[in-house]
C-alpha cells in the first residue's frame, strides 16, 4: 500500500512537499508513518489519516482511491487547525 501512496497523488500534487527524496525513500517514509504514527484519525468513507512523528508528514490512506491516498507535509503551526478539520 505504501508503494502505491508514494508513487500516484504523492508524486504529481505534492511531489514539492519532500525534495530531494526519491520514490524508494517515499516510499519508507510512508511506510514508517503508517506503522510508527504519533497519532492517528479514522475519516469519512473509510480513510484513515496519520501523522508522522516528524509532527509535519501526513499520510491519508483512501482505501477507495486507485493511488490507496497521499503523503504530503505541513507547516507545522497549522498543524492543530488541519488536524481538527480533518473529516
Amino acid at each position: 500500500m505504501a508503494d502505491l501512496i508514494a508513487q500516484g497523488h504523492a508524486q504529481s500534487k505534492h511531489a514539492g512537499d519532500s525534495p530531494g527524496m526519491s520514490v524508494d525513500d517515499l516510499v519508507k517514509l510512508t511506510q514508517d508513518v503508517m506503522t510508527n504514527p504519533s497519532r492517528t484519525k479514522d475519516l469519512a468513507r473509510g480513510r484513515k489519516a496519520y501523522l508522522g512523528k516528524d509532527g509535519t508528514t501526513f499520510v491519508v490512506h483512501n482505501p477507495n482511491a486507485e493511488d490507496a491516498g497521499s503523503i504530503y507535509r505541513l507547516d507545522p503551526t497549522k498543524l492543530e487547525d488541519y488536524w481538527a478539520g480533518l473529516e
